[in-house]
């Protein structure tokens, strides 16, 4: 642990209870991987004093990275941190405002540190040799009434640390596994007009030349959303093929398990599928409420609204998006859907099924909700927060069974 600048360190007991606070604060809800993150980084701090973990370990064991993870091509481990240091910075502005011991992430370092505001506010304590077994023994106490308060899967995570949660993804993707052929992600490539130097707009049918359309650009959430997906099938020992969406064929591609990534509305093959649904995406510039993006509920459960819509306004600060697990085009084959709002709520579907303790999440929603782990056709609908262009929360609103 290191030294606070007035000299005292803050007692281990005194360090867990202030996590502890934090990782239920209103700044981490619904943040699971941030709060898994922040779990992990205290644990880590308190058991190895002076003594940080590496990118690797963080990416592997807590970001769901594969093994062929490298720090040096891949910003994960260093942006992550850098969005728990603006939720504890949140925390700290309000809800924390008058806690007297501040948990804060130096820059350019990969480990918590605890201190006091001000000289005096504690006494200064002498080494204790019991010190490290009442740590742990306390550690795990506090962090079972962590689990019992917040039912969180973020903090379910540190108490049975990274080697059990892969299996959530294995459980999860279970349907995809079982055919040798390779599952085949699909993404959405939207039609343009223009130029990136001149500006780009959507493609008017009927009005614009059609040899002046582009159609090989996509959204940073489908692209974020591939990227996600191939790391987690190769942390799984899993093939994945790519395609974008125009290039798909069904005579070609009918034997595969499908994940399309992105709107119907801009996968013309994906609209097949998506005709099914219960809940289908409102266009912004249809009624209701012209301008805002949603989801119509066709099958409301009991106390659900039958219109789930977006904040306007810029920047985008909010979307909704849908993970469907559906039955494939052909028998005994499957189809997942993950499309947002925007470009944003993709992303965050993708990251929803590609990060174990958010994979656990949604598997322990389905148990609740059928009694049993086994994955069945459902459709969930995520609320997602955004900040600076990248989706911070991410939330269960509903969940059907097919």
């Amino acid at each position: 642990m290191n030294a606070t600048s007035n000299g005292s360190v803050p007692p281990v007991e005194e360090c867990e209870a202030q996590a502890s606070r934090i990782l239920e604060s209103q700044p981490l809800r619904g943040a699971e991987s941030l709060r898994s993150l922040l779990a992990f980084l205290v644990r880590w701090s308190l058991d190895h004093p002076g003594s940080p973990p590496k990118e690797y370990v963080i990416a592997t064991q807590v970001l769901g990275r594969g093994a062929g993870f490298d720090p040096q091509t891949d910003p994960t481990v260093r942006v992550q941190i850098g969005r728990l240091r603006s939720k504890l910075a949140e925390y700290y502005m309000a809800q924390g405002a008058e806690d007297p011991l501040l948990l804060e992430i130096p820059k350019g370092r990969h480990e918590v540190t605890f201190s006091y505001r001000t000289n005096g506010d504690r006494p200064r304590t002498e080494p204790d040799p019991g010190r490290p077994a009442r740590r742990r023994n306390l550690l795990r106490t506090i962090l079972a009434l962590a689990v019992t308060a917040a039912g969180s899967a973020g903090i379910t995570w540190w108490l049975t640390r990274p080697a059990p949660v892969a299996r959530a993804l294995v459980e999860l993707w279970s349907p995809f596994f079982q055919s040798p052929e390779p599952p085949l992600a699909i993404f959405s490539n939207a039609e343009f007009v223009g130029s990136p130097r001149d500006g780009l707009r959507y493609f008017r049918r009927g009005q614009d030349d059609p040899e002046s359309m582009l159609d090989t650009y996509t959204g940073v959430g489908e692209v974020m959303a591939v990227r996600e997906l191939v790391q987690m099938f190769s942390g799984l020992r899993r093939p994945l093929r790519v395609k974008r969406g125009r290039l798909l064929t069904w005579d070609e591609d009918k034997n595969a398990n499908l994940i399309f990534i992105g709107s119907p509305a801009e996968n013309a093959e994906l609209r097949v599928l998506a005709g099914s649904l219960e809940f289908q995406l409102k266009s912004r510039d249809l009624e209701p409420e012209v301008g805002r993006p949603g989801f119509w509920n066709r099958k409301p459960r009991e106390g659900e609204p039958s219109l789930y819509l977006v904040a306007q306004g810029r920047p985008i600060v909010e979307d909704y998006a849908l993970v469907a697990l559906l039955p494939g085009v052909q028998p005994g084959k499957w189809a997942l859907i993950l499309a947002g709002c925007t470009t944003f709520g993709t992303g965050a579907a993708a990251e929803f099924v590609s990060h174990p303790v958010l994979a656990e999440e949604l598997l322990a929603r389905l148990a609740r909700v059928t009694g049993s782990r086994q994955v069945r056709p459902f459709e969930a609908l995520l609320h997602v927060r955004v900040e600076k262009g990248a989706p911070t929360q991410i939330q269960v609103v509903t969940l059907h069974q097919r």
